[in-house]
């Protein structure tokens, strides 16, 4: 039995089942914790969501972000 911090790594055709669009990609990456543009930003398309996915592109993770008080 296999513990919940485990993961299991996807093939090509399992992933293209549970992705069918831009805004499956974009929840697919806010579900792992990154911080992203707003969905209707032109920052955020195909090619850029991959690359963070893949880690070819850097993008901060929510538990990374440090919001300072304001004096």
């Amino acid at each position: 039995m296999e513990s919940a911090t485990t993961s299991k790594a996807m093939t090509t055709i399992e992933f293209s089942k549970h992705i069918l669009c831009v805004s499956d990609l974009y929840d697919a990456a806010v579900r792992n914790g990154f911080y992203l543009p707003m969905k209707s930003s032109s920052a955020v398309n195909e090619v850029m969501l991959v690359n963070v996915l893949k880690g070819t592109y850097w993008c901060p993770k929510t538990n990374e972000i440090r919001i300072k008080n304001c004096v």
